[in-house]
């Protein structure tokens, strides 16, 4: 039997251990089969599109990442030894605190946590990192002279600290005052009931206490796909408090807009507003804004744009 999976259809994986599972759609050929023997069989790939890794740790931490584009499974006869290439994100705003530059240790700014599956699916070897993206190149040269992406110890103790109290792991041994901690843990937990409303949509709700260098923040996130998931929406919008005399309160807010010009996805439109994390243009503007367009395609091997050429004219 040879299937040519398309997007249309949606795919589901448990993972070992009762670590969680995948949902997403992507495409990809596969060839299944009987042995003589009445022995199945499996061979090819399975390209991820979209989707989300949803991972629990013995029902206390509960976090949905997303996976990114290109991510893919593999298979080469057994059915039962699929092989995984996955990288998922799961991103957050916090402080740098003792990592960050001076003018940036108090700013919240976005970091996303990833992780990355490799090998066996049945037993994957995993790896954490966190990146920062937003930020000047000087600025993360800064950042990682502190911080050790390559050891991968500190790196699963920095992204669970994230993921459970939204803040780095500090070697003074603080992660955040109990106050903040006990919030973020009660939001945790909204954002799982509010998760579950609607498959179209995914929704969030952060508060975040404020000390004596930040304001309080409250911030609504929701992301979603319009028309056939041929317009993607990712946003945030908040209020926080001011740290002038003058004001009472600031507004946040941050939105991305994609749009698929081809239904294959391969070309895209862009538009987006984000904050300005950097000190520098913090100075200048808040916001910066941005329009674009981009062509985009997955392959292995250069041939590999040529075959799928051949195959069209073909049909």
């Amino acid at each position: 039997m040879d299937l040519d999976v398309t997007t249309d259809a949606d795919i589901q994986i448990f993972l070992p251990y009762q670590m969680g599972n995948i949902r997403g759609n992507g495409s990809g050929n596969i060839i299944m089969g009987i042995t003589p023997a009445n022995e199945l069989t499996m061979d090819g790939e399975y390209i991820i599109n979209r989707g989300n890794l949803f991972l629990t740790l013995q029902s206390i931490l509960n976090r949905n990442f997303d996976i990114r584009r290109g991510s893919k499974l593999e298979w080469d006869g057994d059915p039962y030894n699929a092989q995984i290439d996955l990288i998922a994100v799961y991103k957050i705003k916090t402080t740098l605190g003792e990592y960050g530059p001076a003018q940036d240790s108090a700013t919240r700014i976005p970091v996303d946590c990833v992780m990355a599956l490799s090998n066996k699916l049945s037993d994957p070897e995993i790896r954490f990192t966190i990146e920062f993206p937003g930020l000047s190149d000087e600025s993360k040269q800064y950042i990682y002279s502190r911080l050790d992406t390559n050891d991968q110890a500190m790196m699963s103790q920095q992204v669970i600290s994230l993921m459970v109290l939204n803040s780095f792991s500090y070697s003074s041994g603080s992660s955040g005052s109990v106050g903040f901690n006990t919030f973020s843990l009660i939001t945790n937990q909204i954002n799982n009931w509010l998760s579950q409303i609607s498959n179209d949509f995914d929704i969030g709700i952060n508060y975040r206490t404020g000390d004596q260098l930040t304001a309080n923040e409250v911030e609504v996130a929701l992301s979603t796909q319009l028309f056939d998931e041929r317009v993607m929406i990712d946003g945030n919008v908040g209020v926080r408090g001011s740290e002038s005399a003058q004001n009472t309160n600031d507004f946040v807010g941050e939105v991305t807009v994609e749009v698929k010009i081809t239904r294959d996805g391969r070309f895209r439109a862009k538009a987006f507003n984000r904050s300005n994390n950097d000190y520098l243009y913090r100075s200048y503007a808040p916001y910066t804004q941005g329009v674009g367009v981009f062509y985009t395609q997955e392959f292995s091997k250069i041939s590999d744009l040529f075959q799928r050429k051949k195959r069209k004219e073909k049909k």
